[in-house]
């Protein structure tokens, strides 16, 4: 490429670089950058390997590259390392304009991800016909199987709906393969062979228009031996006209559920194919990057995360990376002031070989370092402190280093029953990378987690206004120490009917009476669901008079009261779900349910008395047990007759529009009708 001039696009908003060829790169020629991923794993215990090369026609005055990745990285410039993270909610962008030059340029970014592989592995097998078809049955052999291989077998119509698996569970022990690895047939009527349901549909498969066959092949317990292969042959369709579907060509391997990127369709001999799979847990991390490069005029020239990226030497690829509800960094950066963060060099992670042990007996810590470049002096300082802030443990340890990545384990002594916190951070570079992780200690033939709440002491400040959290519960180490460390003195739990009946609500109420904790639950169930049967098979969320919410019955209202630390229950966007008639529940071509009344057909003024009306009347339902009733709301437009009920009003100060306006009107009816006023930050 000839060497170029920056240069004002006119009428263009952040210029162009215009090149003495005849052509310009604008910034609308880039696309925004995009998540990113590898066809193939990278070699064992290395991170796969982003890199990009670019041309820049000038030394730009300011370079900045922003990076996010699910879940850690190691950014580089050149060949030369730049900064590390290890947050997969959140990104980092970073000052690279030393590091880049006149002419050509490397953009490389090592990542690594947990693996959470399952215990049951599986991938597809499909094959699609060029043409719907009638058929009755299908035939296919099997051979060379010795893995317990299970094979779930189903046809799809034109229209999507499936047979249904075929399957051992539906009276076909043929298709539990066994380990001899014989070949042996097998015929399956479609029409009358049994199936299992796996997913709701609209009506029943056509036979007489099908259009695909898929085979899943299983692997139970696959982790002690994840590796097989399974051949397949004669594979036949059989109808008016049959299709015979023998040979690999036109069929497919897709993923189903662990590592599927090893896996082979490869053909065989004597008429068979065969699927050679390989379910070894393998790190699958995504990346997405911003490189922005402004000259002296302001003109930028942009390299952005797409499929020109080369992965562990191949074109990338384009996952469907769903969205992360704690994710709130965007991807791309946002024009030349947008904040930029110090390179970090090293960031630790820290985990327990178990999160429960037992007293008395000895576990361990594994720490690892993921660094921008080997630290061979560096120590991790280990901190290991109980439910009370009591140091009980520590130790620096020396890392073994495997390129720019550190490994350690230490061993810890045996504690007495209860919570604990442990704290690791490289010695002289606490700041920034300081990381933790929870351990609970269970007292000898304990089980249950729930077991250590009696240890606890409390950890609620006196004397102050609610301030806490908005949360949902399950008796986690981590969890429960979260809430010790943020110096709160009241939680909001969003609660579901199955845990009334588990027992994880009587956990909150023991975990709240050791640490002084001041708590309401939140309803919010019922808003997103039809249905919830209780222990007498009734609905919980059937209330009076044809309406929809969840009243929590007297028994547990009554628990909760006698903890002396009950607030209320939170009826989240009570007001919403009464003006759109729980649509959000119910499908929308229904007519969906009532919130707290029926007011169709009545005037304004019968409407606001038969609301009022029903509002008082859950609220003394409430107040007869202990408790208040509150109202958590969106709309400003119900908070007056709730005031006039003497409902709690609790508007919700939303993110995206806190409005003067709307926190005039709540203040307004509360101070009407003297009812009382809370505020939560949605």
């Amino acid at each position: 490429m000839r060497q170029g001039r920056w240069t004002d696009a006119p009428g263009h908003r952040g210029g162009m670089l215009a090149l003495a060829a005849g052509f310009a790169l604008t910034v609308g020629a880039a696309t925004e950058p995009r998540w990113i991923s590898a066809a193939d794993p990278a070699p064992a215990y290395e991170p796969s390997r982003f890199t990009r090369a670019f041309h820049l026609a000038h030394a730009p005055s300011k370079a900045w590259v922003r990076v996010h990745a699910r879940d850690r990285y190691r950014l580089t410039v050149n060949g030369r390392p730049v900064s590390v993270g290890d947050t997969p909610w959140d990104a980092e962008t970073v000052d690279i304009t030393p590091l880049v030059r006149a002419g050509d340029n490397m953009i490389g970014v090592d990542a690594d991800a947990d693996v959470q592989s399952p215990d049951n592995c599986f991938i597809w097998l499909r094959r699609r016909l060029a043409a719907p078809a009638a058929f009755e049955r299908l035939s296919f052999r099997t051979r060379d199987a010795r893995q317990d291989e299970w094979l779930y077998v189903e046809v799809v119509d034109d229209k999507g709906r499936t047979s249904g698996f075929y399957c051992v569970e539906r009276r076909r022990p043929d298709l539990l393969l066994g380990r001899h690895g014989n070949e042996r047939e097998h015929v399956i009527a479609l029409r009358q062979a049994p199936t299992l349901a796996y997913r709701t549909q609209s009506g029943a498969c056509d036979f007489s228009r099908l259009v695909e066959v898929g085979i899943r092949l299983d692997r139970k317990q696959a982790p002690p031996s994840p590796a097989g292969q399974v051949a397949l042959g004669a594979v036949r369709l059989h109808g008016a006209a049959d299709a015979d579907l023998g040979g690999a060509a036109g069929w497919r391997l897709e993923p189903g559920a662990g590592e599927h990127r090893r896996s082979r369709l490869e053909p065989g001999s004597n008429g068979f194919f065969v699927v050679r799979y390989d379910f070894t847990p393998a790190p699958d991390p995504c990346v997405s990057v911003d490189m922005q490069a402004w000259g002296p005029t302001g003109a930028i020239t942009r390299v952005v995360s797409d499929r020109a990226w080369q992965a562990n030497g191949r074109p990338a690829l384009l996952p469907e990376v769903k969205r992360d509800s704690f994710a709130w960094s965007p991807l791309a950066i946002e024009g030349p002031g947008a904040r930029i963060s110090p390179p970090l060099a090293a960031a630790v992670r820290v985990a327990f070989d178990s999160v429960r042990g037992v007293e008395g007996v000895t576990n361990a810590v594994s720490l690892q370092v993921w660094a921008a470049d080997a630290l061979p002096d560096a120590r991790v300082r280990l901190r290991l402190e109980n439910w009370q802030g009591d140091e009980v443990f520590s130790q620096n340890a020396a890392l073994a280093w495997r390129g720019a990545e550190g490994r350690a384990r230490v061993a810890l002594p045996g504690l007495p029953c209860g919570l604990y916190r442990v704290d690791a951070s490289l010695a002289g570079m606490e700041d920034g990378q300081r990381r933790h992780a929870a351990y609970a200690v269970l007292a000898a033939g304990e089980t249950n987690v729930a077991s250590v709440i009696r240890t606890l002491t409390p950890i609620a400040r006196r004397g102050m206004p609610l301030q806490g959290v908005d949360t949902s519960w399950r008796v986690d180490p981590a969890l429960m120490l979260g809430f010790r460390d943020q110096g709160i003195n009241f939680l909001q739990v969003h609660m579901s009917p199955r845990q009334l009946d588990n027992g994880e609500f009587n956990d909150l109420l023991a975990f709240c009476r050791a640490t002084g904790l001041r708590f309401a639950i939140n309803n919010e169930s019922a808003n997103w669901s039809t249905n919830a049967p209780g222990p007498d098979g009734r609905c919980r969320f059937a209330a009076s008079d044809g309406c929809h919410r969840w009243d929590l019955a007297p028994e547990a209202l009554d628990a909760a009261a006698a903890t002396g630390l009950f607030e209320g229950v939170v009826y989240d966007e009570g007001e919403h779900m009464q003006l759109c008639r729980n649509r959000i529940a119910f499908p929308r071509a229904s007519d969906g349910r009532p919130y707290l009344v029926e007011t169709t057909g009545m005037t304004l003024e019968e409407s606001h008395a038969a609301f009022t009306g029903a509002a008082r009347q859950v609220n003394r339902f409430h107040r007869r047990h202990g408790a208040r009733m509150i109202v958590e709301s969106v709309f400003p437009s119900l908070w007056h007759p709730l005031a006039q009920a003497g409902v709690t009003l609790c508007p919700k100060l939303l993110k995206e529009d806190v409005y003067p306006v709307v926190l005039a009107l709540a203040l307004g009816a509360a101070k009407q009708y003297g009812a009382e006023l809370w505020f939560t930050p949605d």
